[in-house]
Formats: structure tokens, C-alpha cells, sequence
């Protein structure tokens, strides 16, 4: 939860410098970010998952 919460905070802050300077890289990487995000929390979220199975 808490590497969700701050994944989100800093695709925020990417966004909105992005947009305040004008930087369309910063955009880009804003949505790298949360791309990051999404597959690390389905990674965990499945390995959780296959480890409470073998048990």
C-alpha cells in the first residue's frame, strides 16, 4: 500500500511539472512510472498469491 501511495504521489508530481514547464518528457515519464507501479503490485499481488498455494 504504502509503495502504491507513492508511486501515485509521484506520477502526480511528474504530471504536474510536465505541465507547469511545458517538458513533454516529463509526461512520458509520468506514465512510465505508472506503469512500474501497476506491474510491481500485480507481481507482488501473484506471488503472494503462488506462495500462500505451495504452502
Amino acid at each position: 500500500m504504502a509503495f502504491d501511495f507513492l508511486s501515485v504521489n509521484l506520477v502526480v508530481l511528474f504530471v504536474l511539472f510536465g505541465v507547469r514547464t511545458g517538458l513533454l518528457v516529463m509526461l512520458d515519464a509520468a506514465l512510465v512510472l505508472s506503469l512500474l507501479g501497476f506491474l510491481s503490485t500485480v507481481a507482488l499481488a501473484r506471488y503472494l498469491l503462488l506462495n500462500q498455494v505451495m504452502k
